[in-house]
């Protein structure tokens, strides 16, 4: 009888023993360390940082109760191992478990940054510097790189036309070779198998199709009209006459100020007025839009001058011969004329 009645004890202890386990398990993981305070916690997890500092971080951000439990804890989940590195925004009201599944899954505090078509280099680097708080002299610097460049499979000389304009998420935090690289890497991206295939097709290189993109880039302002530009450069190249296009001589010039005719003599290779063929790399960053435009001009287009309207349209007039492109741009001078 005494057996049984003794039995029974060590059974209560126990089921009171798991109980309490339990229910600390509940309080120490289920439950918001935080008391579920409406509040978020920017953390950063520095790159190489082990798990147990990872774990003192949290504690010390009031997100977990004690390191120690959550660092068996995540070895339980076989997640300690999988955190990942970077800036995150931590709500106090999530668990310690939820914390944990967030850091799995990475870093949630993004610099957004838009690199629009058609900036020079320059002009790439102070809106990359100023919007990700990064050293504009070490973007500079790795952009004229030529090792960098040759590491990453890019024409060169500079970085000029191959920072890829688009719309960017970047970790806070990030460094200028992490993100020129990224860069680089959307660049090669949009060179898939198919284009090409296409640019060998016309019997140019990547660097000559994004070389004449961009002066496509810099000359068409209507979407319509990109492909019929693109056309007319073509056509000038394959008869060997000049391409004579503005953005080449303005950026020989080192800025977009108003040309005149004194300044399409300036002896650069990149002004097309003085020297044949394409200029010796981008003169700025081509859009997809300007590449698809080169790769595929408008078909039959046998335009080999362009005007533009000075009503503000930026449309322009296209012609064939010399004496319809001196007409029209006589029809143009006097429509700016006109009140």
């Amino acid at each position: 009888m005494r057996v049984l009645f003794a039995l029974g004890i060590l059974a209560l202890l126990a089921a009171i023993a798991a109980g309490s386990g339990y229910f600390w398990f509940q309080r120490e993981f289920e439950e918001p360390a935080g008391g579920g305070a409406d509040e978020v916690v920017t953390l950063e997890i520095p790159e190489g940082t082990g798990f147990p500092a990872v774990a003192g971080l949290l504690a010390e951000k009031g997100l977990i109760r004690a390191a120690k439990p959550f660092v068996y804890y995540a070895r339980y989940r076989e997640a300690d191992r999988s955190v990942k590195a970077g800036w995150y925004e931590i709500p106090t009201a999530l668990t310690p478990a939820e914390v944990l599944s967030l850091l799995v899954e990475g870093p949630n505090l993004y610099d957004r940054i838009t690199l629009p078509e058609g900036l020079w280099l320059a002009e790439s680097i102070a809106l990359l510097a100023n919007g990700l708080q990064l050293d504009s002299l070490v973007l500079d610097s790795l952009a004229r790189s030529p090792g960098f460049q040759a590491a990453r499979e890019l024409p060169g000389p500079t970085l000029e036309g191959y920072l890829y304009p688009e719309t960017y998420h970047f970790g806070r935090g990030v460094d200028e070779e992490a993100v020129l690289s990224h860069l680089a890497r959307q660049f090669h991206a949009f060179w898939n198998d198919v284009r090409r295939a296409r640019a060998e097709e016309l019997g140019m290189s990547v660097a000559a199709v994004t070389t004449l993109a961009s002066i496509v880039e810099a000359e068409a302002v209507i979407d319509e009209e990109r492909a019929r530009i693109a056309a007319v450069f073509h056509n000038r190249l394959d008869r060997g006459m000049l391409l004579q296009a503005d953005p080449t001589v303005q950026y020989a010039r080192g800025n977009r100020k108003k040309l005149y005719y004194r300044h399409l003599e300036i002896d650069s290779p990149y002004n097309t007025y003085r020297y044949g063929g394409l200029p010796p790399s981008p003169i700025c960053s081509p859009g997809a839009a300007a590449m698809h435009a080169t790769l595929y001009p408008l078909e039959g287009c046998r335009d080999l001058y362009f005007v533009a309207a000075r009503d503000g349209s930026g449309r322009h007039t296209f012609s064939r011969t010399i004496r319809e492109h001196n007409r029209a741009r006589e029809e143009a001078a006097r429509e700016s004329k006109s009140p």
